[in-house]
């Protein structure tokens, strides 16, 4: 998945979304266990073999539980996913503050 293929949406005006959308790009793009010193960054690539439906699904949460530890004054409120005829994949990802922060 490239990051140009990755639209963030900023649902609570968040002041500092550049820097979340750089982060939350990372975290995105990174495979779990590949970043020494922190092994659990990043997603895994579990959900890649799942049907479309389960894989949206596993993708969003893996990646709401990941914001939790790794990016903590986001979560994600959802996720959508568009096939273009090409082949390719696009996603957009809802970003809000985390309750409580």
């Amino acid at each position: 998945m490239f990051t140009n293929q990755i639209k963030t949406v900023n649902l609570d005006g968040i002041s500092d979304f550049q820097r979340i959308d750089s982060e939350l790009r990372t975290l995105i793009v990174t495979m779990a266990g590949s970043l020494p010193g922190s092994r659990g960054f990043g997603l895994s690539a579990a959900f890649l073999s799942d049907l479309p439906m389960d894989a949206i699904s596993a993708f969003a949460e893996e990646l709401d539980e990941k914001c939790e530890e790794f990016i903590p004054d986001i979560s994600i409120s959802g996720v959508d996913f568009d096939a273009g005829t090409d082949g390719s994949i696009s996603v957009q990802i809802y970003v809000e503050r985390r309750d409580g922060i």
